[in-house]
């Protein structure tokens, strides 16, 4: 059976175009202003719920410090977009700040707090320079201004040519530019032992080197409570620190 339809007439075609176009107008509509909407919420979010309000301290401390250092550096986090906030950045400011605070990690807990996980940094070496004596670490970060009784717990740097004042603030959070192969020599040899034996590190670096001492044409490393010493030649300065060290470990052992 055939079924008969009577054709649309011009103004029955224009009507269902219109209806067509004004359905897929209303589609754009809704998808546009679920967009804006979801926009708003974002920004709303951003600017109130997501916004740091509570910063806390873990912190690996000696008795004389305490973590009131770190969260005073870092309060210039606070009011900011938990999610806008540089790790990098933030870690650079803290650490020029608090120089003897090493930031480990800053973690967002999410909405509203970030928790800076923090250690002390334990001073390697003394550095003899313009008079007087600086503490620093194996990263060559200056920590604090030193004197002669530190000699007794830390390593001896000596015979490095440094053209900056000890007793300058401003220097303190800093590290030592490589600005000559002393500098960078230091840095060579100070991580490379690190590297080589994890435990030399820190305050046991200081109890197992007394000197290093760069005035003469090679670099004498010497070890405390005794008379072993090596000699490093600049350009031949990781092999050698290599060979010196696995000498030592036969030694010791």
């Amino acid at each position: 059976m055939k079924i008969w339809q009577k054709p649309l007439s011009d103004w029955g075609l224009m009507s269902l175009k219109f209806n067509r176009i004004k359905g897929k107008m209303n589609k754009r509509m809704i998808a546009l202003f679920t967009i804006l909407v979801t926009v708003v919420l974002v920004v709303i979010l951003a600017s109130t719920v997501f916004v740091v309000k509570n910063i806390d301290v873990v912190f690996t401390v000696c008795d004389e410090y305490n973590e009131s250092d770190v969260l005073e550096a870092a309060a210039g986090l606070k009011n900011k977009n938990i999610l806008s906030i540089s790790e990098t950045k933030s870690t650079a400011l803290i650490e020029a700040a608090v120089p003897y605070a090493r930031v480990k990690s800053i973690e967002r807990v999410f909405p509203n707090k970030l928790v800076i996980h923090t250690v002390l940094r334990e001073p390697s070496i003394t550095v003899e320079v313009g008079g007087g004596y600086i503490l620093s670490d194996s990263d060559l970060k200056i920590i604090a201004l030193a004197d002669e009784t530190s000699l007794d717990t830390q390593c001896l740097v000596k015979g490095i040519d440094m053209s900056f004042d000890p007793y300058d603030d401003s220097v303190y959070g800093k590290f030592f530019s490589e600005e000559n192969q002393q500098i960078a020599s230091l840095r060579t040899v100070v991580s490379g032992i690190g590297s080589l034996n994890p435990s030399l590190v820190g305050f046991a670096f200081g109890a197992y080197f007394q000197c290093i001492d760069f005035s003469e044409d090679n670099i004498k490393v010497s070890l405390r409570n005794s008379d072993t010493y090596f000699e490093l030649s600049y350009d031949n300065l990781t092999v050698d620190l290599q060979k010196a060290m696995t000498k030592l470990d036969m030694i010791h052992r």
